[in-house]
């Protein structure tokens, strides 16, 4: 769900360069072009820009009273989402600001942040379920060994009974978790799954 939630939100990132009357607009494309982890670059005419504010109803009654066109011309730019990060577009965004031709760089920073957030949750949560997943690898060799060499009675059948119920009762709570959200979640079915199967070898060695 976390992945689901920080693609739209790198989708919906925007990060406009506004342009002065007197920019020298080719020049500047050419430099933005040249940035590190720009993917794409739009360009909005001062028509462009005029007709899409007509077309919002919270603009439009205002423009009737503008003689002339009020908006400048711009472009759109979109990152690689490795680069929607604020220690890299907020000194990026000073040093294209101070650009000649460029009147001012707008972006939406709480957004740059929540994504920069989302990315650092995505790293950790995978390193624990990479964790998890480890822990439950060692706790079946571990309890595996005691069962077959260590056991007084043979109850392989009993065994994995508890641990398939346990595996499939933590797959089945990932899993209406992510129902619930309307988004598939791998990592949190994984950590489910381990879960449960841990659980389940726990009760089997609790019974021994």
């Amino acid at each position: 769900m976390s992945s689901a939630f920080a693609a739209a939100e790198s989708d919906a990132f925007r990060w406009v360069v506004f342009l002065k009357n007197s920019a020298d607009r080719p020049s500047l494309e050419e430099r933005l072009k040249s940035l590190p982890g720009l993917r794409r670059l739009e360009f909005t005419s001062k028509e462009q820009a005029l007709e899409s504010a007509q077309r919002d109803p919270a603009l439009a009654e205002g423009l009737k009273l503008t003689v002339r066109n009020p908006f400048p011309e711009s472009f759109d730019a979109v990152w690689n989402p490795d680069f929607l990060r604020p220690d890299y577009l907020s000194p990026l965004s000073e040093q294209v600001a101070g650009w000649d031709g460029v009147d001012r760089v707008a972006y939406d920073g709480p957004r740059l942040d929540r994504i920069a957030l989302l990315s650092r949750l995505k790293v950790q949560r995978r390193a624990g379920v990479s964790i998890l997943a480890g822990g439950t690898l060692a706790a079946l060799v571990f309890l595996a060994g005691r069962w077959l060499f260590f056991s007084r009675r043979w109850r392989l059948a009993e065994i994995l009974l508890a641990a398939g119920v346990g595996a499939l009762g933590g797959s089945a709570g990932a899993a209406a978790a992510a129902t619930w959200l309307g988004a598939f979640d791998l990592p949190g079915t994984i950590a489910g799954l381990a879960l449960g199967l841990l659980t389940g070898l726990g009760r089997a060695a609790a019974d021994e």
